[in-house]
């Protein structure tokens, strides 16, 4: 992947510069992967609108995904139920 302009100039740069060119090159695409997955748990964090008490937003998601994986391994014939909570703005 080509990320900076100067890339037409690069064979003709001297080595040392070209390795530098190259690490950079590869923790920008580090950086962007990184923010691509932090945009995603963001999304995923505000997805919780109701929270447990005392409880961070992660925590609450991952009690609710849990609930809901051990719920399908059940037989399926029980709903879910929340349990105390309180929403977010609260």
């Amino acid at each position: 992947m080509k990320i900076f302009p100067w890339n037409k100039d690069f064979e003709t740069m001297p080595i040392g510069s070209r390795d530098k060119m190259k690490r950079l090159e590869e923790q920008v695409i580090q950086i962007k992967a990184a923010k691509a997955v932090a945009a995603r748990y963001n999304q995923l964090l505000l997805a919780v609108k109701t929270k447990y008490p005392d409880k961070s937003r992660h925590d609450t998601a991952l009690m609710y995904i849990k609930q809901v994986e051990a719920f399908s391994e059940d037989d399926g014939d029980r709903e879910l139920q929340p349990t105390t909570s309180t929403h977010i703005g609260e």
